[in-house]
């Protein structure tokens, strides 16, 4: 039996572009549609990705993982003090913003959260296959082949991640481990995978992103899928908006990249 599953990371309150991909995926019969985490901070349309993400889970088989970004909201909505974390300046500035705007609604209350999932040999997570709250990136040769042996531990031979927005294909074979330049997979023999689906909402050099992917008994495809969303509006919605310059820019900057 084959399932088809659709794989979302890193909305960062844009609306805009979510409603791009979910019209996408909604329109091919997806058996599961893997939420990876941190569907706020940075955007303009919070409350509109909250009230997306909820309509789109009442009639589609979803599952939300928690991403850092996340456990901040579940943390401070919490009680927990948020000089506790030390975040870049625009960072911390966009989250107060964001938490200001969603008064009243409690994140961690919202969804059905997980930490990780497991499904037919493919591992999805956040940031990477370690233990929840390591938030390390896979963007160098040292983490990558310390996150393909946590996965051989897990038997999954594939791993599905996003945080770093960036788009990416490592393969592994015969302990021998290459970047992969081209924008979907096939398992084979010997082979196992470590997939960074990118981002839907906030892109970072390499534009924006999802992930399809095909499981079966035998086998798992996967093709990563590069959009273009108009960011003028989300543009204009930031350089209105009450954060200081520093942080109008900065975020600014990221929607041009």
């Amino acid at each position: 039996m084959k399932n088809k599953v659709a794989v979302v990371s890193d909305i960062h309150s844009n609306a805009d572009a979510l409603v791009k991909v979910l019209d996408r995926i909604d329109s091919k019969s997806f058996d599961l549609t893997v939420f990876l985490g941190d569907i706020l901070t940075y955007g303009m349309q919070p409350l509109e990705v909250l009230d997306l993400l909820r309509s789109y889970s009442k009639s589609n088989r979803a599952i939300f993982i928690k991403g850092n970004h996340d456990q901040f909201y579940f943390d401070i909505q919490g009680g927990r003090d948020v000089t506790d974390y030390k975040m870049p300046s625009f960072v911390k500035e966009s989250f107060l913003w964001t938490l200001n705007e969603i008064d009243g609604v409690l994140l961690e209350e919202f969804f059905n959260w997980r930490e990780q999932y497991l499904m037919g040999g493919v591992c999805f997570a956040h940031a990477n296959p370690f233990s929840y709250g390591d938030w390390r990136y896979l963007e160098d040769e040292k983490t990558a082949v310390a996150a393909f042996d946590a996965l051989a531990k897990k038997e999954c031979p594939i791993g599905v991640f996003g945080h770093s927005h960036r788009q990416m294909i490592y393969r592994n074979k015969n302990c021998h481990k290459t970047c992969i330049n081209f924008n979907n997979f096939l398992t084979e023999d010997g082979c196992s995978y470590i997939v960074n689906a990118g981002s839907v909402g906030q892109p970072r050099g390499k534009g924006l992103c999802y992930l399809t992917l095909e499981i079966d008994e035998e086998h798992v495809s996967g093709d990563l899928h590069p959009f273009h969303c108009d960011m003028r509006n989300m543009s204009a919605m930031t350089s209105s908006s009450d954060l200081s310059e520093k942080t109008k820019n900065k975020l600014s900057a990221f929607l041009r990249s």
